[in-house]
């Protein structure tokens, strides 16, 4: 089993140390060595901020970076906390906090965004526990969506393609858009027109293009309404289907369905499995998947993995990982292409492997 392109490797791009500052702190690369475990193998670069911090302030120390999104080959945003939006503009080689930010006063100075989704590099969306918050401009300035109800709080937003998105959150109303996120409505659970409501949340993405989701029910959003999928017994954290018929689901166990759901073969054979927080699926027999505190690459269908401990070079020990599903976003880890995956683990670090 041989990683794609030669030697498998992963590059940190970003581990951010911030002070309180204005919005167009550039991060500086210092390296830095990080050891090498069995498998994947890791080099990291640390990033902190030049810049001046205002008069009396303490200070702001990122808690930890949670959602990635690489928009397209230049452009790129990352968020975490406290209050922390970070943009590349060059591919990740440089990261700032996006412009606009600092000033702010939408949303709490302590506040850590919980997941992003943009559809281009000037319009995207940041979900916070006090709302979400909308930008038209890449960042230099946002605006609160009015949809998104005070006390609700929403963990997970996606779109599928330049109109069609949906919002989820746990105990909260679902929220569906058809016009790019300028208006959001509640999705109805029944005829008489009951919001639909998600008691515990894990994953959202498609599945042949349509919107789907789990968590407490497996489901997809279809011409008629919301329908419920079969789950496999054991269920599951994350899913990734690479089309309408076949897909992934990772847990306790890994998943596979090639008919849509209709029924679920279990295909773990390795005995160093780890559940899986996320998946991503290329092809027949290559996937990625993600922990908190580490990632693995299959090119057999899940029987062999490479797989290596994500170090942040500010807490070597990872002491601010947690073991479970809320670790990261569910934009944590984002496969660009098959030498091309972004993954941020609610660390300081944003890690990118580029299959060299």
């Amino acid at each position: 089993m041989r990683p794609p392109q030669g030697v498998c490797a992963l590059l940190v791009v970003a581990c951010v140390a911030l002070g309180a500052c204005d919005a167009k702190d550039d991060l500086k690369p210092v390296p830095q060595a990080s050891p090498s475990p069995p498998g994947l193998k890791f080099t990291a670069s640390s990033f902190t901020a030049e810049a001046s911090t205002k008069s009396g302030s303490s200070g702001i120390v990122v808690d930890g970076l949670t959602g990635i999104q690489m928009v397209d080959a230049n452009t790129g945003y990352a968020v975490g906390g406290p209050r922390m939006i970070l943009k590349t503009t060059d591919g990740g080689q440089t990261w700032a906090r996006a412009a606009g930010q600092a000033e702010a006063t939408n949303w709490t100075r302590l506040e850590a965004f919980t997941d992003l989704a943009f559809l281009n590099a000037q319009h995207g969306f940041v979900l916070a526990p006090s709302g979400c918050f909308r930008t038209m401009d890449g960042g230099a300035s946002w605006v609160r969506v009015p949809e998104f109800k005070a006390g609700f709080v929403y963990s997970a937003m996606q779109f599928y393609g330049p109109t069609e998105g949906v919002a989820i959150g746990p105990q909260v109303p679902l929220l569906h858009t058809s016009d790019g996120g300028a208006t959001w409505q509640e999705e109805p659970n029944d005829a008489a027109g009951q919001p639909l409501m998600i008691s515990r949340v894990a994953d959202l993405g498609s599945i042949g293009g349509s919107p789907a989701f789990l968590g407490t029910a497996f489901m997809i959003r279809q011409a008629e309404g919301w329908r419920a999928l079969k789950q496999p017994q054991g269920g599951g954290f994350a899913f990734h289907f690479r089309d309408a018929q076949n897909g992934w689901m990772v847990g306790a166990t890994l998943y596979k369905t090639f008919d849509g759901a209709s029924s679920w073969v279990d295909t773990v054979t390795d005995p160093a499995w780890a559940p899986g927080m996320r998946v991503r699926v290329l092809g027949d027999a290559e996937a990625w998947i993600a922990t908190g505190a580490s990632v693995a690459w299959t090119n057999t269908g899940g029987v062999q993995w490479l797989r290596g401990k994500l170090v942040d070079p500010f807490d070597p020990g990872n002491r601010s990982v947690y073991q479970d599903a809320i670790t990261f976003a569910h934009s944590g880890l984002q496969v660009v292409g098959p030498n091309d995956v972004w993954f941020a683990n609610g660390t300081k670090a944003l890690y990118h492997y580029t299959g060299n």
